[in-house]
Order: C-alpha cells, then sequence, then structure tokens
C-alpha cells in the first residue's frame, strides 16, 4: 500500500484525485493540504463520503505524518518548496503542477539524487502538452535580433509608397462566405 499526502486537495484536480486515491487499492490516502479546508474531513471537504482524514493547512504538517509520495497539485509559487520540502523529508514526489522552471529542475533534480527518492515532474499531464514540452527543449534557443523599425531594411521595404491596385485586387477577389466585398 503507498501511502500518499495530497496537496491541493480541494483544488480543481485535486477534488477529482482525492476519491479516485481514496478508492484506489494500492494507495492510500494519509493526509491532504488545503489551507482554505483545513480542519474538516478531506472526503466531505470535496463532497465524496468521509474518509477520517483531516485537512491540514500547511505541508509541513502532512509531513509529520508517515507517508511514501507526496501529489502536488498546488499552485505555480509554491510548487518549488513543497517539492523540496517533501525530498528533504524522504518522500517520493509527482508534481502536477505547472510554473517550475529549469533552474527549478536543477535544485529538485540535485535534491533528488542526493535523498535518493524519485520525482516525476509534469505539469501538463496531457499530450500535446507534454509533446509540445519535448520539441522546446530540443530546439535550438531563439536568438535575439535586434527590432524591426521603419528603418530595418526587409523584403518588404522596396516600395516607396503604397499600391494604388490594393482596392481594385480585393474587388476582383472571389467572395468568402461571410466576407462583404468592397463596393467599387
Amino acid at each position: 500500500m503507498i501511502r500518499v499526502v495530497l496537496a491541493g486537495a480541494t483544488g480543481w484536480v485535486g477534488r477529482a484525485l482525492l476519491p479516485a486515491i481514496a478508492e484506489s487499492g494500492d494507495l492510500k490516502l494519509v493526509a491532504a493540504v488545503s489551507r482554505k479546508a483545513a480542519g474538516r474531513d478531506a472526503g466531505e471537504a470535496v463532497g465524496a463520503a468521509p474518509l477520517g482524514v483531516k485537512i491540514v493547512a500547511t505541508l509541513a504538517e502532512a509531513l509529520g505524518v508517515p507517508s511514501d509520495v507526496l501529489v502536488d497539485y498546488t499552485k505555480p509559487d509554491v510548487v518549488g518548496r513543497n517539492v523540496l520540502d517533501a525530498i528533504a523529508a524522504g518522500r517520493h514526489v509527482v508534481v502536477g503542477t505547472s510554473g517550475l522552471g529549469a533552474d527549478d529542475y536543477a535544485a529538485i533534480d540535485k535534491a533528488a539524487r542526493a535523498k535518493g527518492v524519485g520525482v516525476l515532474a509534469a505539469g501538463n499531464f496531457s499530450i500535446q502538452g507534454n509533446a509540445a514540452e519535448a520539441f522546446r527543449a530540443r530546439s535550438p534557443p531563439l536568438r535575439a535580433g535586434p527590432p524591426r523599425s521603419s528603418t530595418t531594411p526587409s523584403a518588404e521595404k522596396h516600395r516607396t509608397r503604397p499600391s494604388r491596385n490594393r482596392p481594385a485586387k480585393l474587388a476582383q477577389r472571389p467572395s468568402l462566405p461571410g466576407r462583404r466585398r468592397p463596393k467599387p
């Protein structure tokens, strides 16, 4: 049985995840974190049957309960600290919160390796989100160039004045549905 601490228990994802953990045969919810619902039964706080697990206000309180893994669905401004605190307490971590940057991941990796725990950090569990992140990580960085201005030469700067034929050319195009033709 894997003992789970759920941070962000009454949030959008936490409300769905908490009952799923409770109904699972191989997971056991041992602590839940939510500042707004502290003191309430975790099940009742999300509209489910009572679970006998009281919600606490801080992750430190939750990590005081023997557990194996922290599942974090909190907010970008606290997720990094939560993950590092859980690792320091010897817990494995699953991160579903977005907002961690390269420096955060480097610090988490270093701490997890030193403590011998695993971390799965996928701020967006969708296939498209993870594929986009993988492509972004493998693509070369964008190089910033000088800002374009009216004095910067470009392929479109060959004209010295606006085309007089533009309205006539638009009138000759076939109409698209929902688009009006300009009046001659």
